[in-house]
């Protein structure tokens, strides 16, 4: 068997080095300042079976001038051997995560060859290893900062370089890169060895390396656009599902394409454009240049709701947009990343607008997660201060995403699509296949328009939070006020009801700006940011919410009617008022409801609701109310709700009566898996009900990891969270502790070991991934909040670790609003 040549003398092992992996903003900045962009990269690996793989990466880059602190990233496991410039380096150079180039080996024009070893991950970043029966799948995922835990490279976003690739692989796999394969030769019976075409400047994050025996489904010549090639990829396990969809998500991806053309007035600017579903993905979607990375989850394997349907779409049309923003252009560093995901989430919503799609009902429920991150003490301005890549992980958020694409929404208005059009050209080819910043962005808008971009920059980009808008009629005129720490002036439409009419006006107000209207009464009912137009919040008194409440009928559409409800679920969380007043309103009203987006959103307050704002001692009787509504609506079988209802439903069937109704081969595949969990906990564990289904779905192994993990509610267990071995993924992993702390159980006993041993879990800086997955499975679902508190305060004094603090910071806020909200009752 040819293998890459491995020297056989004594190499460095990083596995137990300690680890600083991160890369801070300074450090960044003094490598851009000394290396010129583009660098380029030979790549060689061989990628195994089993749990490691092998390569040699050649970087070539040239130096404006010599410095002794250069350093390369790797978080690998190996160093094999290292040369610079032809001289080999001792490997004590290999300090955690960065090898150091020595000053005396340094030259303006550089060639460096790193010969390493590493272990596929199990935690969803790196090169990442899936086993599906006796096939691996294999795939990378490098945002923010995990290229270097691939192979050797200069990881971070503004040193572009152009990635050569050659592959050997066993012949039974493909193997996707960002580019096309030039060259292919069967070595032997076991191995292939492929040679990729060199890419297009891009950014170390953008690389994309998969394997596996992945199945292909290509686009025919008529599917096209421009003849540029679309590719479609998954497991052999999914093939089928995938292949029923696959008309549809050619048509959508080459529709989509067509008209970022025309609005960044800019070609598609790479060679091909490849999809590829990938199993235990740890995010939605990532937007390799040309070979975009999807969660699986996104191939349905039954019919779905609208909205889950809607939603991949939207993931598809947003990881496409990327390609311009973010790949083509690239922010100059993670305090930018706004560039990239706030475009991509508000272009994604406006070109389905533009289809015909009805994406702005499915934008506001992204606004929920915005408006949810915004008012956490957490929260940061949409240009957020990044130190170092751990930071940038920690901005990966509803701020980022949503937030920014509201503001943009308000910008692409302010303009119009055709000076917007024209400003996006701009900006786009001044700075393509390269970096750019927030300055860059605002001067191709100023180019455009007379819009005091200064102005808004400073209002919303550079601050944090919301503003809360409130409205009461004085004297024939409409006095508004605006809350929030940092007063913002607001475009807002506002809809006055009247018996027969809603009269709309569209205003610019300030805190207490008086708007005269013609007619309007002292007790007029008026909808506040009517149409969700704007980012900002809506506060009513109690007698101008419930007047809203009586005459709900009258509150036109779908977006105006989740407004008002989102003040009224507001006033719970602020516990002005007990979630019981909000239950007995919605739990009346959803037997009205014909909208699905609108019965999603209710449906999740009103679950939020039951299991987060309300106290163990009312839940299991409110719980039995909202079951027999969504019961009778169930068995009404509205056909725009019925599978939303059936699901929520199915969730709440947890005694042994409903259990015994469900029909497993009936209610398809997630809600039969959801109806095995609940007989396993509520009922007794049934083994015949987990096979009927396992027959049907390729990815029972992760629904079998759970039920297990159900019948070891041990120490031992416990104690095997608490040294995770790495052994299997962080994914399978969490099944296991969700299952272990299921709110079913009583697990009061582990409460203080688990804040006991926080801080020690988030040292393996080794896989972060896990520590997440630990504090979040894990957390107590007790109500002992002042205590939880003080155990969280403890922590933060004792950790530097920027996703624990993070984490601490949100779980306080979180127990202080369940006890406000707990109070009420």
């Amino acid at each position: 068997m040819l293998r890459i040549n491995l020297l056989q003398h004594q190499f460095r092992s990083l596995h137990n080095v300690v680890r600083m992996n991160i890369l801070t903003q300074d450090q960044a900045r003094f490598r851009s300042e000394y290396i010129q962009s583009h660098l380029n990269y030979n790549l060689n690996i061989e990628l195994l079976k089993g749990d490691s793989y092998i390569g040699n990466v050649l970087t070539q880059f040239t130096l404006k001038q010599t410095h002794p602190s250069l350093f390369v990233d790797y978080q690998g496991q190996e160093i094999q051997q290292i040369q610079l410039n032809g001289s080999v380096l001792d490997l004590g150079n290999c300090q955690g995560n960065k090898i150091f180039l020595p000053h005396e080996n340094q030259k303006i024009h550089n060639t460096l060859q790193i010969q390493f070893k590493n272990k596929y991950s199990k935690s969803g970043h790196g090169l990442h290893s899936f086993m599906d029966g006796n096939d691996q799948y294999v795939y990378s995922q490098c945002e923010p900062h995990h290229a270097s835990k691939m192979f050797p490279c200069f990881d971070q976003p503004n040193l572009k370089g152009r990635f050569s690739l050659k592959a050997i692989a066993p012949n039974q796999w493909r193997v996707i890169s960002n580019e096309n394969v030039i060259r292919h030769q069967k070595l032997n019976e076991e191995y292939q060895e492929l040679q990729f075409d060199t890419t297009d400047p891009l950014s170390s994050y953008l690389y994309a390396i998969l394997a596996g025996p992945y199945e292909q489904i290509m686009a025919t010549q008529d599917q096209l656009h421009r003849g540029i090639p679309q590719s479609l990829y998954c497991r052999k396990s999914l093939f089928n599902y995938l292949q029923k969809d696959a008309n549809h998500i050619f048509n959508l991806t080459t529709k989509s394409m067509d008209y970022f053309e025309k609005m960044f007035q800019v070609n598609y600017p790479f060679k091909k454009y490849d999809q590829i579903f990938c199993p235990e993905y740890s995010t939605g979607a990532m937007e390799n240049v040309g070979a975009v990375t999807i969660n699986d989850l996104y191939i349905f394997k039954e019919k779905v709701t609208k909205s889950a349907f809607a939603a991949r779409d939207n993931t598809i049309v947003h990881e496409l947009s990327h390609m311009w923003f973010g790949n083509l252009v690239t922010m100059d560093w993670w305090d930018d990343l706004w560039l990239n995901e706030s475009f991509a989430e508000f272009i994604a919503h406006q070109c389905q607008a533009d289809h015909g799609e009805d994406s702005w009902v499915q934008f506001f429920e992204r606004k929920l997660w915005g408006y949810d991150t915004d008012e956490k003490i957490t929260t940061h301005p949409i240009y957020a201060e990044v130190l170092d890549t751990d930071q940038a992980e920690n901005i990966f958020d509803g701020i980022t995403y949503a937030k920014g694409a509201a503001l943009l929404k308000q910008i692409y208005y302010m303009q119009n699509q055709s000076e917007f059009s024209k400003s996006m050209g701009a900006y786009f080819t001044k700075f393509a296949y390269s970096n750019a910043t927030l300055k860059d962005f605002f001067n191709s808008m100023s180019s455009q328009s007379q819009i005091d971009w200064n102005k808004f920059k400073n209002e919303w980009i550079m601050t944090s939070g919301f503003n809360t808008v409130s409205a009461q009629v004085l004297n024939g005129k409409i006095v508004f006020k605006i809350d929030g720490w940092f007063q913002r002036q607001h475009n807002i439409k506002i809809g006055i009801l009247f018996d027969d009419r809603v009269e709309v006006h569209k205003l610019q107000i300030s805190n207490n700006s008086e708007v005269e209207i013609p007619n309007i009464k002292e007790n007029q009912s008026i909808i506040l940011n009517y149409n969700d137009e704007s980012y900002v919040k809506t506060s009513y008194t109690k007698e101008q919410l419930q007047k809203l409440l009586v005459n709900f009928n009258l509150v036109p559409g779908t977006l105006n009617k989740l407004v008002v409800l989102l003040a009224y679920f507001d006033q719970v969380n602020l516990g002005q008022i007990c979630f019981r007043e909000f239950f007995e309103f919605t739990h009346k009203y959803i037997q009205d409801v014909k909208s699905e987006v609108e019965m999603k959103i209710i449906l999740q307050w009103m679950i939020i609701g039951l299991e987060r704002l309300t106290p163990k001692r009312f839940q299991s009787e409110m719980q039995g109310k909202l079951a027999n509504q969504l019961e009778k609506l169930y068995n009404q079988q509205n056909q725009d709700t019925f599978l939303l209802v059936r699901g929520h439903y199915v969730r709440l069937c947890r005694n042994q009566d409903r259990l015994k109704k469900l029909d497993i081969d009936q209610i398809g595949i997630k809600d039969g898996w959801q109806a095995v969990y609940n007989t396993f906990i509520y009922d007794k564990p049934n083994w015949e009900l987990f096979r009927k289904l396992e027959k049907k779905d390729p990815d029972s192994k992760k629904h079998q990891r759970f039920l297990d993990s159900l019948q070891q509610r041990n120490q031992e267990q416990w104690n095997y969270f608490n040294n995770f071995n790495n052994e299997e993924s962080v994914q399978m992993l969490s099944q296991a502790m969700r299952a272990f702390n299921h709110d079913h159980f009583d697990n009061s006993q582990y409460e203080d070991p688990y804040f006991d041993s926080l801080i020690n879990v988030f040292s393996n800086k080794i896989n972060q991934e896990y520590a997440k997955a630990y504090f979040s499975c894990l957390y107590p679902k007790g109500e002992r909040f002042s205590h939880y508190n003080q155990r969280l305060e403890d922590i933060l004094k004792n950790t530097q670790n920027q996703f624990l603090i993070k984490l601490c910071k949100e779980a306080i806020d979180s127990n202080n609003r369940r006890s406000r909200a707990f109070n009420t009752y």
